[in-house]
């Protein structure tokens, strides 16, 4: 039977995946949201190469015997499926795969003379407990691996102290990425709030300025199209009067609704430059901006503001870059916005959201190029005629 046909094999295969695949309340699922989330995925798998020293320890420094070796070898066993479900299992048991790896270390040191799952267990402490409890816990298991690896032959008082003390720095810098990483989601909330905020108010503000524009103007047609109906009969001159005051109101109306429709839609550059600043300065990213504001009509800078947008976040999601430059500048002929990163590099691939950045500008008579920038990033140019040229 065809492998791909056999039910047992494709159920086995998903089982296998399933089992392999992170929780959604898993630790890499949490640390993965204030970071790179395909490289927070392979870095428990990259941590494993520090196994090696479990591996050779018994070979190197104490007699080789086959229990010794069985022994280890089955301790790599168990350890590997605790570690597995201590980053990609629910965080709800994540304390209880901590000290059963603390526990298999503290076992394994008099027989392997390695400490290696100690120190495992130490860097997944501060994501049980917070602040100077993970410290204290810290402790603890490092005064418990300093009493058991006395009772060895193998480590002597200083070697004993200077694996709790490298072991002891290895959680430091652990309980040091876990403030990092909960200070990185407290201001993605902020900003989160912020713009709820300001959507909030810019709802308010519209629902006023429409109340006002519409409300007036429908109340205005309603008593002149009673007033004129009352004069249908008695005063045909007198409802053609308020019939053509109906249709004059109703015009200038709709242009009033069309202006408040255009100031919609038109985004702002300078809020937009403010917005770019935030997200890539939260992402660590410099921002740089350089130019004067020129004059452009409302469409032309609503292009430039939604492809700033788009060039901001596709940076931010997949360059990979440390520093990006904005520059704006104008001629006689042109008004260009450059935004130029240091990233991974090559220009980039239109997709959809280039695709819709290039049709706003050409819309006005613009056009989007990308190169590949000196770098190694990627420049994005957006170009429209300055607004000189399109009044002469």
């Amino acid at each position: 039977m065809n492998e791909r046909s056999d039910p047992k094999s494709v159920s086995g295969w998903r089982g296998a995946r399933a089992l392999l695949a992170p929780a959604p309340n898993s630790l890499v699922a949490w640390i993965s949201l204030s970071g790179n989330r395909s490289g927070m995925l392979w870095f428990p798998i990259v941590n494993l190469l520090w196994l090696f020293w479990m591996v050779l320890a018994p070979w190197v420094f104490a007699n080789v015997k086959p229990w010794i070796v069985w022994v280890t070898y089955l301790s790599i066993a168990v350890f590997l499926v605790l570690y597995q479900r201590a980053w990609y299992g629910s965080r709800k048991y994540l304390v209880h795969y901590t000290v059963a790896i603390a526990v298999l270390g503290l076992a394994i040191v008099p027989v392997n003379t390695s400490w290696s799952y100690v120190i495992y267990a130490a860097s997944l402490i501060p994501f049980c407990a917070r602040g100077w409890r993970a410290i204290g816990w810290v402790a603890l298991l490092l005064l418990a691996f300093s009493a058991v690896a006395m009772t060895t032959s193998y480590f002597t008082p200083l070697m004993t102290f200077g694996c709790a003390l490298s072991t002891f720095v290895i959680a430091l810098l652990q309980v040091a990425f876990r403030f990092n990483i909960e200070r990185d989601a407290e201001l993605r909330l902020s900003q989160d709030e912020v713009r709820r905020l300001a959507v909030m108010t810019e709802r308010q503000r519209i629902g006023r300025d429409l109340h006002d524009l519409i409300g007036h103007t429908l109340s205005l047609v309603a008593i002149k199209s009673e007033l004129a109906r009352r004069l249908m009969t008695r005063d045909p001159a007198g409802a053609e009067r308020e019939l053509a005051d109906i249709e004059s109101v109703a015009r200038r109306s709709l242009t009033e609704v069309r202006n408040a429709v255009t100031g919609l839609r038109s985004a702002e550059l300078s809020g937009e430059l403010a917005s770019a600043r935030l997200l890539l300065e939260a992402a660590n990213i410099h921002f740089e901006f350089a130019g004067a504001n020129p004059a452009l009509t409302p469409e032309a800078e609503a292009a430039f503001a939604m492809g700033l947008r788009e060039a901001v976040t596709n940076v931010q999601r997949h360059s990979r870059a440390t520093r990006v430059d904005v520059r704006l500048v104008s001629d006689e002929r042109t008004t260009e916005l450059c935004v130029e990163d240091n990233g991974r590099g090559g220009a980039a691939v239109r997709g959809n959201g280039l695709a819709g950045m290039a049709e706003r500008l050409q819309a006005q008579g613009g056009s989007l190029l990308l190169e590949a920038a000196p770098s190694g990033g990627t420049i994005v140019r957006m170009r429209v005629p300055s607004l000189r040229t399109e009044a002469a």
